[in-house]
């Protein structure tokens, strides 16, 4: 084994395919940033909750009403 065969990139939430992958080293320095920092990720309150819900069911039901539905085969 040799250190060209170490693999040091990883998928995110914002890695689109394998082009986008992240390196390690990367993560852990975002890591060691934001705990130094204090910006810990956080649960949205009951009512922000709500009515994020609210918009997307509403976004959900306005695009199945207006778009048409797929002709059959």
């Amino acid at each position: 084994s040799s250190f060209s065969d170490v693999k040091d990139s990883f998928p995110t939430p914002f890695s689109g395919g394998r082009v986008g992958h992240t390196y390690g080293v990367e993560i852990h320095a975002t890591i060691a940033a934001n705990l130094l920092g204090d910006r810990r990720i956080s649960a949205l309150s009951a009512a922000a909750e709500a009515a994020l819900l609210i918009v997307l069911a509403v976004v959900a039901t306005l695009v199945s009403v207006l778009l048409r539905p797929l002709a059959g085969a």
